[in-house]
């Protein structure tokens, strides 16, 4: 459950790693050591092994919070508590933490698109393995470990029962039985006997992570900046630039009067203007290639029979504008307004609803 959820959640926990260094300008300083890119990789993914195992030895801590509320056995095996977690979850972090650098590393993935693209590739990448293992033949398994697990769990249930052993299927979740009662029962599982078929495919799969790291030093541009970002010429100031910083007034106006205008405060809210405000930034760069598709997919919506669109239309309409909310979401801190926005009256419950609105309205 562990290397399932983590493998997921922590990819974009740790997905910042390079770009922090890229924004914070301590890349351009490293670029100029002799450091080269694989140990520079490498690092990055022993830091994110770091933050992402952390997270492992507090949810083995809790683990045994959980037998002592549960009561089944009052004694704790440390040992036995720790191992899984080192044996079977540790790897699936040492590939999240290499997929997080690649990502990174490549030009097209590092943003937005990559985490969609990671969403929809987790499942045959961290479960598909386990089809081809099928759990008790041969491969490396599946990332996550089930098929080092799950095995011997079903071995005690044979042995528990005196039934030949179930089948390969189970629920990680809740199983929801339509007709009768449950009628469940437990069953004593003395836990793994270690062997090297067992750990082999692990030390497979974490050694597969470090060369995930390694693989991204080969895109990795070292911090280099586009040339582009060189010559690019010089913007035009607009009127209202050039008066702040020539000393200029209005036509019209005087010093008093111009600074009376800028300190005026607002005294009433008006959501209407925030809203078109809000738009602007939402839709202002979206390319008109992405307002044609969401035009296209709000009027199939309409158009096309109900089970069409709710199997194929509706999903991508929800998928459509997913660059367009997070980039929602990060603006402040991208462009360096937090402090300018919060320091304004009530930010958050006039903020949220104004920026709730073109998320409703980008559908």
């Amino acid at each position: 459950m562990t290397s399932a959820f983590l493998s997921i959640a922590g990819f974009y926990l740790v997905k910042n790693a390079v770009e922090h260094d890229r924004r914070s300008g301590v890349g351009q300083i490293l670029a100029a050591t002799s450091l080269s890119k694989p140990m520079y990789t490498l690092g990055k993914w022993a830091s994110n092994v770091a933050v992402l195992g952390t997270m492992v030895g507090v949810l083995a801590i809790g683990a045994i919070g959980m037998q002592l509320m549960r009561g089944e056995d009052r004694r704790i095996d440390v040992l036995a508590v720790f191992v899984p977690f080192v044996v079977v979850t540790m790897p699936a972090m040492a590939v999240t933490a290499g997929m997080a650098v690649l990502f990174e590393t490549v030009r097209w993935l590092r943003g937005g698109l990559g985490n969609v693209v990671y969403f929809f590739a987790w499942g045959a990448v961290f479960i598909g393995f386990e089809m081809a293992t099928q759990m008790q033949g041969g491969g490396i398994g599946s990332i996550v470990g089930v098929s080092t697990i799950l095995p011997s769990m079903l071995a005690a249930v044979s042995s528990t029962f005196h039934v030949p052993v179930p089948s390969t299927s189970f629920n990680l979740g809740f199983s929801i039985k339509t007709q009768g009662a449950y009628d469940l029962q437990t069953f004593r599982w003395d836990g793994m006997i270690w062997t090297g078929e067992l750990l082999w495919p692990r030390l497979a799969w974490s050694l597969f992570g470090i060369g995930l790291a390694l693989a991204a030093a080969i895109p990795f541009d070292r911090f280099d900046a586009p040339h582009a970002s060189f010559t690019r010429s010089r913007p035009r100031r607009r009127s209202g630039e050039r008066r702040a910083i020539t000393g200029e007034t209005p036509s019209g106006t005087g010093v008093a009067a111009a600074a009376s205008a800028l300190v005026e405060p607002v005294r009433h809210f008006r959501l209407g203007m925030l809203l078109r405000a809000e738009l602007r930034l939402a839709l202002g760069d979206a390319p008109r290639a992405w307002l044609v598709v969401a035009t296209a997919l709000a009027v199939a919506c309409w158009f096309v029979p109900l089970a069409i669109a709710r199997a194929w239309i509706l999903p991508l309409a929800w998928i459509w504008p997913l660059l367009l909310w997070s980039a929602m979401g990060a603006r402040e801190a991208r462009h360096g307004t937090t402090a300018l926005l919060f320091s304004s009256p009530r930010p958050l419950e006039r903020q949220l609803p104004s920026c709730g609105w073109p998320e409703c309205s980008s559908l």
